[in-house]
């Protein structure tokens, strides 16, 4: 790594492994595109992702200070139907995609209750790069 990268890029490669958000500078992609910032709330479901990928779906890891545990969810209820999480197969990214309300049913006490709560956590800054609209012809993608 440090012989193609150097110690700067070792040291790079170290922070992106430690989960360290690494913001490539304003032309690192070149002339060509222009880089954006946007700031918007970070999902938080409040539980283990698995609690909705294996049948039957069970409520595990819920985070006890939680807008699910507020909402009144409890470790161990049977979710019987559930809306606002989609799962997903994924190998580098969240196994669910979490909308910005969860409606969750579980079966307690041999009767169905339903249980919302919002997922916005704290704000996050997502970028973005776009193409310049004055080099469309002189870029090559």
């Amino acid at each position: 790594m440090r012989k193609e990268l150097g110690a700067a890029g070792e040291g790079d490669f170290d922070r992106m492994l430690r989960g360290e958000l690494i913001v490539p500078p304003e032309g690192a992609f070149g002339a060509c595109f222009t880089r954006h910032a946007a700031t918007h709330p970070r999902p938080e479901l409040g539980m283990s992702e698995d609690s909705f990928l294996v049948a039957p779906y069970t409520v595990t890891g819920l985070a006890p200070d939680s807008a699910a545990a507020r909402a009144g969810l409890k470790e161990g209820d049977a979710i019987v139907s559930f809306t606002g999480v989609t799962p997903r197969v994924a190998h580098s990214a969240a196994n669910v995609i979490v909308g910005p309300t969860v409606n969750i049913v579980v079966e307690r006490e041999g009767r169905p209750r339903l249980f919302s709560f919002p997922t916005a956590g704290a704000p996050m800054v997502e970028y973005s790069w776009t193409l310049r609209p004055q080099w469309p012809g002189a870029c090559l993608l």
